[in-house]
C-alpha cells in the first residue's frame, strides 16, 4: 500500500501459479467437447447402421417376395399351359362325341326306314294274301258253281272246264307270288338282323377307339422345365390356317405347316428331350374330329419331348 491507495495489481508471483489450472480447465472442456461430438458421432453411425441393417432387410424380403412372385408365376404358367392341353383334348374329344353321335343318328334314322319298309312290305303281303284268299274263295265258288252248271248243262262243260283250268293257273301265279314275298320278307328280316349287328360293331368300336385315346394322353405329360411352344390351328373358309406363338413372343404368328414344321424341328435339335408342344384347338375351329386328331397327333409324334421318351 502507497500514498495511502490499495494496490490492485495482481502479484506477478500469484499469476504464474494460477496459470496452469487454467489451462488444464481449457483442456478439460476440450476433451469434454470432443467426447460429447465422438458420442453424437457414435449415435449418429449406431442410427445409419440400424437405418442400412434396415434397408438390406426391406432389400432381402424385397428378392425373396420377387423370388416366390416368380415361382407362382411359372406355376401358373404350367398350369395354364396344361388346362389349355385339356381344353384342346376336351374340345377334340366334343368333337368326335359329336360325330359319333350324329353317325348313330343317321344309321338309326336308316335303319328306321328300312324298318318301315319292311312293315310296308309285311302290311303289303298281308293285304295279297287276304286279297288272293278271297280271290281263292270266289274260284272256289265259281268252280262249285261251274260244277252245278255242268250237272245241269252238259252244253258248257268244256267252257267250265277252260275256266277251272285258267283258275287254277292264277291260283298256282298267285301261290308263287306268296312264296317270293315270303322269301323277300325273310331277307328283309336278315337285312335288319345284319343292321342291329352294325349298330353293335359300331359301339364296340367306339369303345375301343376311346380306351387307346386315353391310354394316349397320359396325365404324365407336363410342361415343367420344358421349352414351350404354341401351335393353333383351325380352319377358315375351308382353308387351313396355323398359328404359331414361341416363348417369349407377344402374340401369335400366322405361317404354313412346312415352315411350322422346319421350325419345330429346329427346336427339337436346339432342346433335346425338352420341346413342349401345345396344340391348341378353338372353340369354333371349323374343323372335324378327324382332321384335328391327326394333326395334333402327328405334331406330338415327331416333335414333341413325351414321345421321344417313349
Amino acid at each position: 500500500m502507497q500514498q495511502g491507495f490499495v494496490d490492485l495489481r495482481t502479484d506477478p508471483e500469484q499469476l504464474a501459479d494460477n496459470y496452469w489450472p487454467a489451462f488444464a480447465d481449457i483442456m478439460m472442456v476440450v476433451v469434454m467437447i470432443f467426447m460429447l461430438a465422438s458420442v453424437v458421432l457414435i449415435i449418429r453411425n449406431w442410427e445409419l447402421v440400424a437405418a442400412l441393417r434396415d434397408t438390406l432387410e426391406s432389400e432381402r424380403q424385397a428378392q425373396e417376395e420377387v423370388r416366390f412372385a416368380s415361382q407362382e408365376n411359372a406355376t401358373l404358367e404350367e398350369q395354364l399351359a396344361q388346362a389349355q392341353h385339356q381344353v384342346s383334348v376336351m374340345r377334340m374329344q366334343l368333337m368326335r362325341a359329336s360325330e359319333q353321335e350324329q353317325q348313330q343318328k343317321q344309321l338309326l334314322a336308316r335303319k328306321d326306314l328300312e324298318h318301315q319298309v319292311v312293315v310296308s312290305e309285311l302290311e303289303r303281303t298281308q293285304r295279297n294274301m287276304t286279297v288272293l284268299q278271297q280271290h281263292n274263295s270266289q274260284l272256289m265258288q265259281s268252280l262249285n258253281t261251274a260244277q252245278a252248271e255242268l250237272q245241269n248243262n252238259e252244253s258248257i262243260r268244256s267252257r267250265l272246264q277252260n275256266s277251272l283250268q285258267q283258275a287254277e293257273q292264277n291260283t298256282h301265279e298267285q301261290a308263287q307270288l306268296i312264296s317270293q314275298q315270303a322269301v323277300e320278307m325273310s331277307e328283309l328280316r336278315v337285312k335288319h338282323s345284319d343292321a342291329q349287328v352294325q349298330i353293335l360293331a359300331l359301339q364296340g368300336e367306339y369303345d375301343t377307339i376311346k380306351v387307346a385315346y386315353e391310354k394316349l394322353i397320359k396325365p404324365a405329360r407336363t410342361a415343367k422345365g420344358k421349352h414351350v411352344v404354341e401351335v393353333r390351328y383351325s380352319k377358315r373358309n375351308g382353308s387351313k390356317r396355323v398359328e404359331y406363338k414361341d416363348t417369349g413372343d407377344a402374340d401369335y404368328k400366322k405361317m404354313s405347316r412346312k415352315k411350322l414344321e422346319k421350325r419345330l424341328a429346329r427346336l427339337k435339335k436346339a432342346y433335346p428331350g425338352k420341346l413342349y408342344v401345345k396344340i391348341i384347338i378353338p372353340e369354333k375351329s371349323g374343323l372335324s374330329y378327324n382332321e384335328a386328331w391327326q394333326f395334333t397327333k402327328e405334331m406330338l409324334d415327331r416333335y414333341d419331348y413325351y414321345n421321344d421318351q417313349e
